[in-house]
């Protein structure tokens, strides 16, 4: 078998850039990627093992697996030994690391799944704790609070702060992200006393907020400029739509009316102190107002429009819940957008009869960095006409005594024996040239198929093979080079 090394100029690198398009459908506590429903399998409930469709499996395991063995295949695990290289997983905590003995082994269990979450940030202070421990309406809670130098204890008097805003959760984190979209529009800004900028002045460590938090695994290394869609039905019917229409990370809304603040965005008094309520009454505008951001490099949506929706004739519903209570009803907003997904709140949407009208999509692209080989793999003139498949040669098959097909007669290649193996000098190269003429054989000429090609490595070893969906002819007089590509 002949063997052609890739010259400097038949191997090429390169990226392709892809824009895979995904969609969210969520309704009644439960959400729907790219359309997919819950397909049930032979040992477990669900066929990918993660339960709701909303969600992708990081690596694919234990498709259609069951946790106990007899009623199926058990489910693949990750583990880990304990060496001298202090090397596990960040679920084992020190201490539990430090007991164990060498050769000890940590488990980490599978699947790691993934699916958008949803986070609402309100205005006020309202005590009430859930079961889960986390503060009423999903953290429905002041962010921020002044300190004074007598709540740090313990830091040399001449340190101790005075004043200082303290954060009390992760919103705070984002202002540098928020901040370094500014660029692309004003309304990244974390906080603003612009009154020029035609939107008033604002914080968003102190606003109204809806955070939907989508992973990478969905978008790839960004999400595509101008390809968010939020979209809001009542009943099935379209009540209210915003996307990324100028390319800068703008939610602009484009249908459905209401009655929103001038430019969307909740304002607040420069003077305002925590535990106020912030809201400013808003009082006109339709379509064509700022609802939100989006963070591309993030993965995050961050939706602030706090004005009431007023379409399907004046619809309401229920759309916060303290301690799996339902609160009243209220007019939509773009800050209830997408309630129940992951967001704490889904087992009282799944529950109760409340929010049955409303459902949600979100539409974005990814953005894919795809690394591709390119190898050109040619055939030269006169090169490649031989074959070792026993139909090259004329004669007839017979069948032995297993039932295997061998060439017999005139034709037979080889003479074998437990003493040797040779090949037989007068066997005939069958002649498969096709002739214009009836009862006519063509002049003979080798002639072969290709169907396979090998990669090999340096040391002659095969790492991959490339087989044509048609064999192509291959004559002495003709050149052929394949194209390849691998994706790495």
């Amino acid at each position: 078998m002949p063997y052609y090394r890739f010259e400097k100029e038949d191997v090429l690198h390169n990226i392709i850039k892809a824009y895979p398009k995904v969609r969210f459908d969520i309704y009644g506590g439960r959400q729907y990627y790219n359309g997919a429903f819950k397909e049930s399998g032979s040992f477990t409930g669900s066929v990918p093992t993660l339960g709701e469709p909303g969600y992708l499996s990081l690596f694919e395991l234990n498709v259609d697996r069951s946790a106990q063995f007899d009623e199926g295949p058990e489910l693949i695990y990750g583990f880990l030994s304990k060496g001298s290289d202090y090397v596990g997983f960040k679920t084992v905590s020190t201490g539990a690391y430090n007991q164990a003995d060498y050769g000890d082994q940590f488990n980490f269990a599978y699947p790691l799944s993934a699916s958008l979450t949803r986070e609402y940030f309100g205005l006020g202070d309202d005590p009430v704790v859930g079961a889960s421990g986390r503060c009423a309406e999903n953290r429905f809670k002041p962010r921020r609070e002044d300190r004074g130098a007598d709540n740090f204890r313990g830091i040399v008097p001449s340190l101790e702060p005075n004043g200082v805003t303290v954060s009390s959760s992760f919103i705070d984190a984002l202002r540098n992200s928020f901040d370094s979209y500014v660029s692309l529009s004003p309304h990244f800004a974390f906080s603003a006393s612009n009154l020029a900028w035609d939107f008033g002045t604002y914080d968003k460590g102190h606003q109204e907020m809806n955070m939907i938090y989508i992973p990478s695994i969905f978008y790839g290394s960004a999400i595509k400029k101008g390809s968010v869609s939020l979209k809001w039905y009542v009943s099935g019917s379209l009540m209210a739509e915003c996307v990324d229409r100028e390319e800068n990370g703008e939610l602009i809304q484009v249908s459905g009316s209401g009655r929103p603040a001038v430019g969307g965005e909740t304002s607040i008094s420069p003077t305002a102190q925590a535990g106020t309520n912030y809201a400013k009454t808003v009082t006109d505008g339709v379509t064509g107002s700022v609802v939100g951001v989006v963070l591309y490099n993030e993965g995050i949506i961050a939706l602030t429009g706090t004005w009431g929706l007023v379409g399907n004739s004046n619809y309401t519903d229920k759309f916060r819940h303290i301690a799996d209570t339902v609160k009243g009803a209220e007019s939509p907003k773009w800050t209830y957008f997408a309630l129940g997904m992951n967001d704490h709140s889904q087992s009282v949407v799944q529950t109760t009869s409340h929010n049955v009208s409303s459902s949600f999509s979100i539409e974005f692209k990814g953005t894919t960095k795809v690394p591709v080989m390119t190898m050109f793999a040619h055939a030269p003139k006169r090169h490649l006409n031989f074959s070792n498949n026993p139909t090259f040669v004329s004669g007839t098959f017979t069948q032995n005594s297993n039932g295997v097909n061998i060439l017999t007669s005139s034709g037979t290649r080889a003479l074998s024996s437990s003493i040797q193996y040779k090949e037989r000098n007068n066997s005939k190269i069958k002649n498969i040239v096709s002739s214009s003429f009836t009862n006519h054989t063509a002049s003979f000429e080798r002639q072969t198929y290709i169907s396979k090609i090998g990669v090999y490595d340096k040391s002659h070893n095969l790492i991959a093979i490339a087989k044509l969906a048609t064999p192509v002819k291959k004559t002495e007089e003709r050149d052929l080079t394949f194209k390849l590509k691998l994706d790495i």
